[in-house]
């Protein structure tokens, strides 16, 4: 049987803005705090209330703008080795499996796989260390807040209405959020 669940979002709206840095989009864009009713729901029916929620979004990308898109250096090193593992298992297999060097050796089935697991190890291993050398690392977000323009505190970016001293637009209900340096 198959069970249909999930989320639903009711009234979403833009409740603020603020320039920020996005790290997809690798450019500073305006981000979006959208506000979302979220119910639980089954089989398309809403079920569970699970209250008001808030995130941030790039009004470009559509996705959180701080959060991280590409691979870790760690995680990079880890396949890397992962990979140069296998080859050296597959290849002390093989070494002890020829060690039995009878004239058949070479007639059985498994002595070729071995062989063949060493040079997949062997160009895994080193493909993923060329990835880890000349793939680009992503910029380090607290330096690319540092540079961000700052967006007018007197005048809303969607409307062009006058803000508050809270930053609030009265035109078009939204909340201008300075950024906040991490």
């Amino acid at each position: 049987m198959i069970v249909v669940w999930g989320v639903h979002r009711f009234s979403r709206k833009v409740a603020g803005y603020r320039n920020d840095f996005c790290q997809n989009c690798r450019q500073n864009q305006v981000a979006e705090w959208w506000r979302s009713f979220n119910v639980g729901h089954l089989y398309w029916i809403p079920l569970i209330p699970l209250g008001t929620r808030y995130a941030w979004h790039c009004s470009v990308c559509g996705i959180d703008p701080h959060a991280r898109v590409e691979s870790s250096k760690g995680f990079k090193v880890f396949v890397a080795g992962f990979f140069l593992l296998l080859a050296m298992l597959a290849l002390v297999g093989a070494v002890v499996a020829s060690a039995n060097l009878s004239p058949d050796f070479f007639k059985r089935s498994d002595a070729p796989s071995l062989w063949i697991a060493v040079l997949v190890g062997l160009v895994c291993g080193g493909g993923s260390l060329l990835w880890l050398k000349f793939s680009s690392s992503p910029p380090d977000l607290s330096e690319q807040l540092q540079r961000v323009p700052r967006l007018s505190s007197e005048q809303c970016h969607y409307c062009k209405g006058k803000l508050d001293a809270e930053g609030h637009c009265a035109g078009c209900d939204v909340t201008h959020f300075p950024l906040e340096f991490a």
